[in-house]
């Protein structure tokens, strides 16, 4: 009984104390970089601020890509160019059986070849 009363003391105070700091809401706080709440205006940057003529910032640095697309174009899977199958390999005849090469003559040993 002793310990338990300080404690209830202690909470109540503390609820109290944390309850007295509350102040009503004041005004909406203002930003320094966009008086109106919002950054939606292209030529409010600080650049056009300081120079309203500057055209810096307004166009892209690189230039725009012009003329046909020199990219190529990949074929559509079909079945005769192999894209579309059940996973196994077309073994192909050859045409011409292979044909025997004899080997070359050996060298000679003195030779700088």
């Amino acid at each position: 009984m002793n310990r338990i009363l300080p404690g209830i003391v202690v909470l109540l105070l503390g609820a109290g104390l944390a309850h007295a700091d509350v102040t009503a809401p004041s005004a909406p706080r203002v930003l320094a970089q966009s008086p109106t709440g919002t950054n939606n205006n292209p030529y409010n940057s600080p650049i056009r601020r300081a120079n309203p003529n500057s055209m810096q910032g307004t166009q892209p640095s690189a230039p725009t890509i012009r003329g046909p697309n020199t990219v190529p174009v990949p074929s559509t899977p079909t079945v005769g160019n192999g894209g579309i199958g059940n996973g196994q390999q077309q073994r192909s005849v050859p045409s011409t059986p292979p044909r025997f090469i004899p080997n070359p003559p050996p060298r000679d040993g003195d030779s700088n070849r």
